[in-house]
């Protein structure tokens, strides 16, 4: 197991260090236009506020909190994040089993004296690890990069490390929504549902709390489990929905390795 682990982290070096590069880079360009929103905030919020309060909640904001940093940066990097990892997740998640099926790497370790649980759950976990460390790697440096922008002790580090929490746990939810679904399908067919999840995800997101909209609607949003627009303004996540989406995780794992162990592949 172990030696599958460090290969899989191997191979996920490069994608690592290009994703974290991008990522640091957007950020970067977010954080410096930063002091120009904070030295004219009374200017700003004077003009936003005429804007219904839902289209900053659906970007994690407010119309007061968007010149403090948890409120700017939610609205003009997190959200967007979220939806871009969802699809990078979706990726890793999809080419675990189904792009070594298709491509007959698989045979290689099924050959071996290996439990197809513990081939699964080797693979799971250096993707897993890998994601989170990605997440990491980018939230702590952007974190750093305000220090370009603020002095230490205004920068709120109790913020970032909730948010790299918060990017975790939804990465590696979707890491193992797209496992699961990729031990059913293709590897094609299983990347675009999962996608096709994350964008309706963040349609949902977007119109979820506008007028006339179902209440039911803000159930079916997968953000709001996440309580992006709590953490941007007041700094607080819901630890028991942070906890059943882990649970929810641990579940789609083990429902896709029971499925992987049972499925016929020809050796």
């Amino acid at each position: 197991m172990w030696e599958i682990y460090k290969r899989e982290i191997r191979d996920k070096v490069k994608s690592i260090t290009f994703w974290s590069l991008i990522w640091v880079s957007l950020s970067v360009m977010v954080i410096l236009v930063y002091p120009v929103i904070r030295d004219n905030a009374d200017e700003l919020i004077s003009l936003v506020e005429v804007l219904p309060p839902e289209l900053f909640s659906a970007f994690g904001s407010s119309a007061s909190a968007l010149a403090t940093i948890p409120g700017y940066f939610n609205s003009q990097f997190t959200v967007i994040y979220l939806f871009a990892v969802a699809i990078y997740a979706s990726f890793w998640g999809t080419g675990l089993i189904a792009k070594g099926i298709e491509d007959r790497t698989l045979v290689f370790l099924l050959s071996k004296p290996l439990s197809r649980f513990s081939i699964g759950i080797s693979k799971f976990m250096a993707a897993a690890s890998g994601l989170v460390i990605t997440n990491a790697l980018i939230i702590v440096v952007s974190a750093l990069c305000f220090l370009l922008v603020e002095p230490f002790s205004n920068i709120p580090f109790d913020y970032f490390a909730k948010l790299i929490l918060v990017t975790s746990v939804w990465s590696v939810f979707i890491l193992a929504l797209s496992y699961l679904v990729s031990v059913t399908l293709n590897s094609m067919a299983s990347l675009a549902t999962v996608i096709a999840i994350a964008i309706m995800t963040f349609v949902i997101n977007s119109i979820y709390l506008l007028e006339g909209v179902p209440e039911l609607m803000k159930y079916m949003n997968l953000f709001y489990y996440l309580a992006i627009d709590s953490l941007g303004v007041n700094g607080q996540i819901n630890m028991l929905y942070v906890l059943l989406i882990l649970l929810a995780t641990v579940v789609l794992f083990l429902l896709g390795n029971v499925y992987f162990s049972r499925r016929d592949i020809d050796i």
